[in-house]
């Protein structure tokens, strides 16, 4: 892996670890209890951390089955599609450490943290 790759690799690992505690909590009994709707980014940019958008609660919604059969097949797809492409970046295994553990941590105007 080159460190070069190292924000994008951290941003697929922590997105598959979110996608990963969704399914996890749907196999528990978990339901949609929020979510955000707004624009992407255009195809050739990267997903921002943060982006705008309408939050809503939906912790009262009963959402039909197959919805939620839905999302979780599409959560399951993307995960599946992260570690293809943390593949080919050099990562693989099934929760591969974040890392940003092994690289020197930057600080505002590059310089080293210790």
């Amino acid at each position: 892996m080159e460190y070069s790759n190292i924000n994008q690799v951290n941003r697929l690992v922590q997105e598959r670890r979110s996608i990963t505690a969704a399914l996890a909590s749907f196999d528990q009994g978990g339901r949609i209890i929020a979510m955000s709707v707004g624009q992407p980014p255009p195809a050739d940019q990267p997903m921002p951390a943060l982006f705008g958008g309408a939050q809503v609660n939906t912790a009262f919604i009963d959402y039909p089955p197959a919805m939620v059969e839905a999302i979780k097949a599409a959560l399951t797809a993307r995960q599946g599609a992260i570690t293809n492409e943390l593949a080919q970046l050099g990562v693989t295994g099934s929760d591969a450490p974040t890392p940003q553990a092994a690289a020197p941590m930057m600080g505002p105007r590059g310089r080293r943290v210790q």
